[in-house]
């Protein structure tokens, strides 16, 4: 007998996948060998390409509920498919290629039941890069603000390690097909309110790099640098001009959010962005430091 069987989770794993490879088992085995069990784990099938059925029943856990589409629509289609069928109070994200901590689940909720922590309504965490490459993907210990400040710049929050409390959505809020490849920055822009984004300082994921990538970064950062700005107000001018006295990287701060986006090649962007950012790090800390004083 399944002694999982639990009618009310507290928490509904998003696991969209179009499977091609062999990643799939580590992922679903990194969510079922959680601390924390009271939880149901969507694997959301975006069409797959083999047949996965093998994969998916050798785990007899009725903590599963497995969802397939017959044709490809999309990560974007799949999370918001996944947030209509979740049945628990906080939404966690997964990916099908990355391994979850044993502990992140119960760590990630333990933060966000605490009263101290009530207005917070997304929480990410540090990462390990594994597969192609290897390191640490450190998101710092950034306070709320200082998140909030960050995405007027570039995504601090990596999407597959986040919990989110699932009331957020109750306004009809969703993940926007217009930001395809960026959908996770535009969805914190929608939900950012200046004080409610934060970061646990634990590395609770491996982030697994793998050539299969290549393609979808690229296509990322080109929506990401050119369309996101869309979502959410643009307080960025704010910060232009209360940080940024020269008038030469203020005119590439403006070029680079606000230039022509229609007539913006990929590889302008990419020259753009390369210089922007390496503007933008340099005085990073400066701009955070005065954020939370």
């Amino acid at each position: 007998m399944d002694n999982h069987r639990i009618k009310l989770p507290r928490v509904s794993v998003l696991l969209p996948f179009r499977i091609s490879d062999n990643y799939l088992s580590e992922a679903i085995e990194s969510i079922l060998n959680q601390s924390f069990i009271n939880f149901e784990l969507l694997l959301l099938d975006d069409g797959s390409t083999v047949d996965t059925h093998d994969t998916i029943n050798k785990f007899n856990d009725s903590r599963i509920r497995y969802f397939r589409e017959e044709s490809n629509r999309g990560i974007v289609f799949q999370l918001n498919k996944g947030l209509k069928l979740a049945k628990g109070e906080f939404v966690a994200r997964m990916d099908a290629d990355d391994i979850s901590h044993p502990d992140r689940l119960e760590k990630q909720l333990c933060f966000l039941e605490n009263p101290k922590n009530a207005k917070i309504d997304v929480l990410g965490t540090n990462a390990v890069k594994i597969g192609d490459e290897k390191g640490l993907l450190d998101f710092k210990n950034y306070h709320p603000k200082q998140i909030s400040f960050l995405l007027n710049f570039y995504c601090p929050i990596l999407h597959p390690t986040v919990m989110i409390r699932k009331s957020v959505f109750n306004n009809g809020l969703k993940y926007s097909e217009e930001f395809k490849y960026a959908e996770d920055f535009a969805l914190w822009r929608m939900i950012d309110n200046g004080n409610n984004l934060a970061i646990l300082p634990d590395y609770l994921l491996k982030y697994r790099i793998h050539k299969g990538q290549t393609n979808q970064d690229a296509q990322r950062l080109e929506i990401q640098t050119t369309s996101c700005l869309k979502v959410g107000n643009l307080k960025s001018i704010r910060y232009i001009d209360r940080f940024i006295f020269s008038p030469r990287l203020k005119r590439l701060f403006i070029d680079y959010w606000f230039g022509n986006q229609n007539d913006m090649r990929p590889n302008v962007l990419q020259r753009y962005y390369i210089r922007y950012m390496k503007f933008f790090l340099g005085i990073r800390s400066e701009l955070l430091n005065k954020i939370i004083k």
